[in-house]
């Protein structure tokens, strides 16, 4: 049996471990199917042993893990980052405010729909849109960017920033484009006087 090559899986069952007997519904009910539920993972118990037949055994445990992300969650990360990012630009704003001496409640109004606008301006996409590589890094560098913009004129009550913010009401859910520039303004606000 020379240059034969072959891999035997060999699993050990236990009582956590221990998938769903689905033999009687199989076309091949000798084989013994046994049907493991969502997020198992196979882990390598020991070192593969390799027979003088050339056949490799190699032992596995099903395990579960549930901390393991679905794809769904995986698909969201980039989108939850740039949330993340956004609501800390304010949080980090709020507090240089507090340091400062220069919190008070016109302050604090503004700085929660200067989060509220850049939430939904920077993570107001499906999550499978972030995983383009351009669009994600277009829309990081200029939360950064943006960031950095309104650290003074978000403080400063007669900035014109502070004044749209002001005049925003937060009652009315920001609705986000569809498309466009990272830069562009992607709201559609409600002015509190109309």
């Amino acid at each position: 049996n020379e240059g034969r090559e072959a891999t035997i899986f060999k699993l050990l069952l236990g009582k956590k471990s221990l998938g769903a007997d689905i033999a009687w519904l199989s076309q091949f009910a000798s084989e013994a199917e046994m049907l493991f539920p969502p997020r198992t993972h196979l882990q390598v118990v020991g070192e593969p042993v390799l027979g003088a037949d050339g056949i490799s055994v190699v032992t596995l445990r099903p395990t579960t893990f549930q901390k393991v992300r679905t794809v769904e969650e995986v698909e969201a990360t980039r989108k939850e980052e740039l949330k993340q990012l956004a609501s800390s630009v304010a949080w980090d704003l709020r507090n240089e405010a507090v340091r400062d001496g220069a919190y008070d409640s016109e302050l604090a109004h503004r700085l929660d729909t200067l989060e509220a606008k850049l939430m939904s301006e920077y993570s107001g996409q499906a999550p499978e849109w972030y995983n383009d590589n351009n669009k994600y890094k277009e829309r990081f560098i200029s939360l950064l960017l943006e960031s950095g913009a309104v650290r003074m004129a978000v403080r400063n009550s007669d900035s014109v920033l502070s004044k749209s913010l002001a005049a925003m009401d937060l009652s009315v859910p920001a609705t986000p484009a569809t498309g466009g520039t990272a830069g562009a303004s992607a709201l559609t606000l409600q002015s509190s006087s109309s």
